[in-house]
């Protein structure tokens, strides 16, 4: 039996692979090693994963990729994480990048993409990843993403520029007191993911000309900041997974097509193809 997780702030996706078995996905709270400790990713694993593979055994072996896991010393964290859970199997930590290219583009070259609640980028030589524009992470960085983007509607939102019919939608959605917006922010572990959650609110609004406007501008700096700067940009094809590419995948074609960028696909997440990849493995 294996373990295959595919993470990011906001939520975990797990595919359990036991022998003779139809795999079966899980789903658990977001893990990211840049905001949180060993002690909260072990709460996790025991009290959200373990429950859904009892039965099974324990896993030969756990590949992870996830989010905050290209330093050094953020992979321990999560390495020690899972080897206290599991201390018998096998265990790979990856970051989300190499996930999302592997699952993506195959073994073919291209250009890999993440717009979910963070955003990345890279670019695949078919079995490496070559070149990689640095994710700057929610503070000053990830453009295009759940946070990025919900950042920006909280900032229309309190410097009054939010169209009037928004507001009121907002409002009724949300507890938009701003103590208790700024608490959230700056006073909690994941702030990512709270600011996050009012990206789905532009998703669910995107036909309205202001949060068309703010998307397609979000997604052409992400593509210009990130994307522009990989070498044969132009005649590569350039996938996408993540759920706010997924679901505003019309205006980021829009943008794409503005920069004559060629598409490629687009996945809401990169799980399954990720346990394909580790089967044939």
């Amino acid at each position: 039996m294996i373990l295959i997780a595919d993470s990011g702030s906001t939520k975990t996706s797990w595919i359990l692979q036991a022998a003779g078995h139809k795999p079966q996905q899980i789903g658990t709270s977001g893990i990211n090693p840049f905001y949180q400790p060993k002690g909260s990713i072990v709460n996790i694993l025991n009290t959200e994963l373990l429950p859904s593979i009892n039965g099974h055994g324990q896993p030969e072996a756990v590949y992870f990729y996830g989010a905050g896991c290209s330093q050094e010393d953020k992979i321990m964290v999560l390495v020690d994480s899972l080897r206290e859970v599991f201390a018998k199997a096998h265990i790979e930590v990856d970051h989300d990048m190499m996930g999302a290219a592997r699952a993506l583009c195959g073994k073919e070259a291209g250009i890999a993409c993440i717009l979910g609640t963070g955003s990345n980028s890279c670019l695949f030589d078919g079995v490496n990843i070559i070149d990689n524009v640095p994710s700057l992470g929610f503070i000053i960085g990830d453009e295009g993403g759940g946070g990025y983007i919900g950042r920006k509607l909280l900032q229309s939102y309190f410097y009054r520029e939010l169209p009037d019919d928004l507001r009121v939608m907002l409002e009724a959605k949300f507890d938009m007191e701003r103590s208790t917006v700024l608490n959230q922010i700056y006073g909690k572990e994941t702030p990512s993911k709270y600011v996050a959650e009012f990206a789905g609110f532009l998703t669910e609004n995107n036909t309205h000309p202001y949060v068309h406007t703010l998307l397609y501008k979000s997604f052409m700096e992400f593509l210009t900041r990130h994307v522009l700067k990989y070498e044969n940009f132009g005649n590569l094809p350039i996938h996408f997974t993540g759920s706010i590419a997924h679901f505003n995948k019309d205006i980021l074609l829009e943008a794409m097509d503005s920069l004559v960028l060629k598409p490629g696909k687009f996945i809401r997440e990169p799980i399954e193809g990720l346990a394909e990849y580790h089967a044939k493995k």
